[in-house]
């Protein structure tokens, strides 16, 4: 699986846990008034796993630039600028959820919809990526 995807699959996993956590005492702190207050070493090995694949993504974009600018290729570096704009999203994202997860009083609803934009952002960015793998490949000479 790609770096991108496993992002998403990453923050996926954290927002259906905020929407329906398991009753274990080592990821829920307390339940205030219909609000979860969850552990923050879960919290923190979330957004570090998210945070982790988004940097693995961007030095495999740059590479990828860099093999596009050798090559001159202006379709290729067209595609990885609208990659990287909604990387760039997920990523600024990503950092309001880091800033969610540390605050004392821990708001689900919004590291829940943080999650789901960076979901969105991250969606865009895999289908822009697949679209260029599969333009790529066909460029590629065919193996008798």
């Amino acid at each position: 699986r790609t770096a991108l995807r496993g992002a998403q699959e990453s923050t996926s996993s954290f927002r259906e846990f905020l929407r329906n956590p398991q009753p274990d005492p080592a990821q829920i702190v307390k339940e205030q008034r219909e609000a979860l207050v969850v552990s923050p070493q879960i919290a923190q090995a979330a957004t570090d796993e998210i945070g982790d694949y988004i940097a693995r993504s961007e030095k495999h974009l740059a590479w990828m630039r860099r093999e596009a600018e050798a090559r001159k290729d202006k379709e290729t570096l067209a595609s990885l600028d609208s990659i990287d704009r909604n990387l760039a999203e997920a990523k600024r994202t990503h950092d309001t959820l880091c800033g969610c997860c540390l605050q004392e009083s821990f708001d689900a609803m919004v590291a829940t919809a943080c999650c789901q934009k960076i979901d969105d952002a991250l969606a865009r960015a895999i289908s822009e990526h697949d679209t260029l793998m599969k333009r790529l490949g066909e460029q590629q000479p065919r193996k008798k």
